[in-house]
């Protein structure tokens, strides 16, 4: 719970005869070292997903450790080791810091995200990036709560994240055979009519094709609408790989910092791109040009 000003410190502690009469939450445990139910609450927790179980232990509360908070179901959860009685109460927390200014992005009017938080994200390089995009609406996770960022991304994935971080509206562009009954036919007509996408000809698109790093490359040149312009030749290990097609693409971009090489100073231009890189490359680009 995010509270404007100062934070004032205070932990409801009441008999629990009282906590019933005012419809908090109470459980008694009748097993020992056994898990006790989820408990349903009504509380905001506090952003970062931290709430307490207190419980009456001998003659005094204290807290319960290791509790589990799922927003979605509105319950916490968690183990413990003796017979009690508990309950969940809300806890703020004193602080002298004056209030937290709000982050850069919000500033400029980025949305904040808001909604579950992806289950395989926690430790992720591309955390960050994929939040913010989520945010915009531009990615979605899987029906088991996960991101899979490190899953190759298809084109027809690729291309309907730029049209929803991007906003284009549209739908009237050239329908590929592929395409034409395909779940992204919308997003991929519309990036067809704001010329950010070809196909491998006028009627393949390659829906689910892994997009690999040039043909990124071209789609987001494409989209940043990068003026040709003298650039440093390219010194890419492997920049006799790179298709010409997409060889200025690639030199404007890395000019322009949004796509690099890899340490070993290749660029492997035919490999394939994760869902993590992708939303990386497109944030990168979202901050050059919103």
């Amino acid at each position: 719970m995010q509270v404007n000003g100062r934070l004032f410190s205070w932990v409801l502690m009441i008999v629990f005869a009282l906590l019933l009469g005012l419809g908090v939450p109470v459980l008694e445990v009748s097993a020992d070292d056994g898990p006790f139910e989820e408990v349903p609450y009504t509380y905001e927790v506090n952003e970062d997903g931290s709430a307490m179980i207190t419980g009456w232990n001998e003659d005094d509360f204290g807290p319960v450790p290791a509790i589990a908070v799922d927003r979605d179901q509105g319950t916490v959860s968690g183990t413990i080791d003796h017979l009690a009685v508990f309950a969940a109460i809300a806890r703020l927390v004193e602080t002298d810091e004056p209030e937290a200014e709000e982050p850069e992005q919000k500033e400029r009017g980025e949305p904040q995200y808001s909604g579950p938080s992806f289950a395989d994200l926690d430790s992720h390089w591309a955390k960050n990036e994929i939040y913010r995009l989520a945010a915009w609406g531009a990615v979605n996770g899987y029906p088991d709560g996960t991101f899979q960022p490190d899953q190759t991304m298809a084109r027809a994935e690729f291309v309907t994240m730029v049209v929803q971080a991007l906003n284009l509206e549209g739908g009237n562009g050239h329908l590929f055979a592929d395409s034409e009954h395909h779940w992204a036919r919308d997003a991929i007509a519309a990036a067809a009519e704001h010329d950010i996408i070809t196909g491998y000809d006028e009627t393949i698109f390659g829906v689910n094709d892994p997009i690999t790093r040039e043909q990124l490359a071209l789609i987001i040149m494409r989209v940043m609408k990068l003026p040709a312009q003298p650039i440093e030749p390219l010194t890419f290990t492997d920049q006799s790989d790179i298709a010409n097609w997409a060889g200025e693409a690639v030199a404007l971009l890395q000019a322009a910092g949004i796509i690099n090489g890899y340490p070993d100073g290749s660029f492997r231009p035919k490999r394939e791109v994760t869902r993590a890189e992708a939303a990386v490359v497109l944030v990168r680009v979202l901050d050059e040009i919103k």
